[in-house]
């Protein structure tokens, strides 16, 4: 990409720190094409940032000492037994571990699957976020580092942060859709900050979304 030699130092020398690949299956995906679109993304990773390392002259990874630490696959529960398996070989074959998200109950999905569940180091339920995690992410600057497309200063009151607390009920994917939908609201009415009126227009909007999709 022509754009990794136009990164700042500071840009380049984060992205190098990277380790991670994070994969998100389409609905129906086959065994072979999971396989292929995770190698073309560890591939593809290795390469831009041995790339950028270049470009701004970072000393690249030892040889032989691959980039990619971890993968992550997403929405796992859309995964068929083949690519159940599949999932279980990339380790096998790029000796990087592998770390399976699915919905609640996925464990018991995975107990179908004898092969890969006795290759399981462990499993962790994550819990939704205490209002006072979900308060320090909207009146500090993680609201922006996670880039939720806000900063702390775009709420106009702190009642208001507590209301938009509330709808999210600790899930930060509902977050990131709220903000989705507060931005389509703000600049559909010319708005400079959020209101009550703009979350609940917001949580409608999904909630009428949802409705449809079911």
């Amino acid at each position: 990409n022509p754009h990794f030699e136009k990164l700042s130092s500071e840009h380049a020398e984060l992205i190098t720190g990277c380790d991670t690949v994070f994969y998100t299956p389409p609905v129906s995906v086959s065994a072979s094409a999971l396989k292929r679109q995770v190698l073309w993304l560890v591939d593809a990773f290795e390469l831009a940032v041995l790339k950028i390392s270049k470009a701004a002259g970072i000393e690249p990874t030892a040889e032989g000492e691959p980039q990619v630490k971890l993968i992550i696959i997403d929405e796992c529960n859309r995964l068929k037994i083949p690519a159940m398996e599949q999932a279980r070989d990339l380790y096998d074959q790029l000796g990087i571990p592998v770390v399976l998200v699915g919905l609640p109950g996925f464990e018991k999905y995975v107990a179908r699957f004898p092969q890969l569940s006795s290759r399981v180091g462990f499993y962790h339920e994550f819990q939704p976020l205490a209002v006072d995690e979900m308060m320090e992410i909207l009146e500090t600057e993680l609201l922006n580092e996670f880039q939720f497309g806000f900063t702390n200063q775009a709420f106009d009151s702190r009642d208001t942060m507590a209301s938009l607390v509330r709808v999210i009920g600790g899930n930060l994917r509902m977050l990131t859709r709220m903000c989705l939908q507060m931005k389509r609201i703000m600049a559909l009415n010319n708005l400079e900050l959020i209101n009550e009126d703009v979350i609940q227009t917001a949580r409608r909007a999904i909630v009428a979304y949802n409705w449809m999709m079911s």
